[in-house]
């Protein structure tokens, strides 16, 4: 959204929770202006979110939601300035920069999914960490401060809303859905998270369809059985997970076509059995999702086992979580690389240590809420998402989490739900397993041979994996020893291959900008009288 008048003007990025329904009539540059000087805490506007204010006297300012899970990258580029998107690529093309390949970003991808420290993909740039501000006067002087660090410990160390609170706001924050022509669909699995906000929707009355991928059997039967329970006049759409169509040309032109849309930054491992993506389309509607029901609830990243092995140590031991977890998520990936991912982390844990954060779930808490929430999530890439749990009153729990976990897991949710649909927290929530899988694993699909074939001509192109471990896991998929592990090498490497030839494209459009931008200048150069 943009709005402008006289020598005034604001632009938004999502929908702020403090903008309310379409019917309460907030002025966008006044909200704007309020977040921008600082007048209202960014909390208030819920995440993700980002907020542009322009005057001529004062030049721009730039300000971020409080946990920085609005995607927006800062470059600097040479002889030009510094350039502000939502679109790395897009950002490359207007400013004729080139793109570099960052390797610990790709690293990163390969071992953990995200780039752990935000670093943009096509290389020369940045996501905003959290509670960022950003002052560009109308000389050109730019200054970039952050009271993340200040928030964290007023924030942990006072008074938080209570959970009804924070439940009662999660309905509050729904009212944004208003600003849409459609209603929204809200997720509903047998899981904890897209159960509370599901609920949430429908008490806040902005729903009258919830939607299950039968991804896993018993996840529909859960789904059925909590609106057996509800007096809600609801329509529950089922979508069943099908083999798209093999689409024209190279496998990877399905995995190129993604990339024109994240840039590299979120590889869903899904993305090899979705059809090609052909741009995205205004929404009617927005949909409501689950992310951030593990940040309220605290102790994350963490299987039961870990969750014990943690239980009151130091944070000595969070460091080793996060090494292990790396190491575990990195198979095929060389060991320089699984090396250099781990430092990336490390350095989150001596953050977590500088801010007197003393115990092992506290390191991984905030690697959680600071790396992986902000980096690796991407509902926020089209304004069309709302994250109920981001709400104002929720935000400050994610930081009470990191400080005061919730002892049972689980039990925070069924709090909420108590507060929201009591009826829900009553029945037991589902939880899948690779035994109840019902989608096929891909090399299973009838395009493996040209996936694997792409994969294995690639790999040895790629200074981030062992050509000789990749050709293993091929060769074991094939013989019928697959899982999880073979997906997360085949996928992360098919997004690497296919991101470097999107790279390529980038690389044209901004080379065409950078020859126009020197015509212009020597034209200019030529029209100038001599003195």
């Amino acid at each position: 959204m943009v709005a402008s008048r006289s020598d005034e003007a604001a632009a938004w990025l999502h929908v702020p929770v403090a903008a309310g329904g379409a019917d309460s009539a907030v002025d966008p540059i006044m909200l704007a202006r309020n977040f921008a000087d600082g007048t209202a805490d960014p909390v208030e506007m819920g995440a993700p979110c980002a907020a542009f204010h322009w005057t001529r006297s004062a030049g721009l300012k730039i300000v971020n939601d409080r946990l920085g899970m609005v995607r927006l990258y800062s470059f600097d580029v040479p002889g030009f300035g510094h350039v502000w998107s939502s679109r790395p690529g897009l950002a490359h093309v207007f400013g004729g920069l080139a793109p570099r390949f960052e390797q610990s970003t790709w690293n990163d991808m390969a071992t953990l999914g995200w780039s752990s420290e935000g670093r943009a993909h096509l290389g020369n740039g940045r996501q905003l960490t959290a509670s960022t501000r950003i002052h560009v006067a109308p000389d050109g002087t730019t200054s970039t401060t952050s009271d993340r660090d200040r928030w964290i410990h007023s924030t942990g160390s006072g008074d938080i809303p209570t959970l009804a609170e924070g439940a009662h706001g999660m309905l509050r924050s729904l009212a944004s859905a208003s600003w849409w022509a459609g209603k929204p669909i809200a997720d509903l699995s047998g899981g904890k998270d897209s159960r509370v906000t599901a609920a949430a929707a429908l008490r806040a009355g902005v729903i009258d369809a919830v939607r299950t991928v039968n991804t896993d059997s018993g996840e529909v039967e859960t789904a059925r059985e909590l609106l057996r329970l509800t007096d809600f006049p609801v329509e529950h759409r089922v979508d069943q997970v099908l083999e798209p169509k093999k689409p024209k040309g190279r496998v990877l032109d399905r995995y190129i076509s993604f990339q024109r849309a994240w840039e590299g930054a979120y590889n869903a491992r899904s993305a090899y059995r979705t059809n090609q993506f052909e741009g995205f389309r205004p929404s009617s509607a927005p949909r409501i999702n689950g992310l951030g029901g593990e940040a309220v609830q605290g102790m994350t990243l963490l299987s039961p086992g870990w969750r014990e092995k943690l239980e009151g140590k130091g944070p000595e031991l969070g460091r080793e979580r996060l090494a292990a977890m790396i190491k575990s998520g990195g198979p095929g990936v060389t060991s320089d690389g699984i090396d250099d991912s781990i430092q990336s982390s490390l350095r989150f844990a001596d953050e977590a240590e500088g801010l007197g954060m003393t115990t092992s779930f506290m390191v991984v808490d905030f690697f959680y809420n600071f790396s992986k929430m902000p980096y690796w999530s991407m509902p926020q890439a089209t304004e069309s998402t709302l994250l109920p749990f981001y709400a104002p009153q929720m935000i400050p729990r994610v930081i009470s989490a990191m400080f005061k976990p919730s002892i049972e897991y689980g039990r925070l949710h069924r709090d909420i739900l108590r507060e929201i649909l009591p009826e829900w927290s009553q029945v037991p929530f589902y939880k899948g397993s690779a035994k109840t899988r019902a989608t096929p694993w891909m090399w299973e699909n009838e395009d493996w041979s040209e996936l694997s074939e792409t994969i294995l001509d690639g790999v040895s192109g790629l200074d981030t994996f062992s050509e000789p471990s990749v050709r293993k896991f091929v060769e074991d998929a094939e013989a019928g020893k697959g899982n999880v592990r073979f997906e997360l090498v085949f996928s992360r490497a098919m997004w690497e291959l296919s991101f470097r030839e999107y790279a390529q494209e980038v690389a044209r459009l901004a080379s065409d900008t950078l020859r126009r931008v020197k015509e212009v200048r020597a034209n200019v150069s030529a029209a100038r009288p001599e003195k």
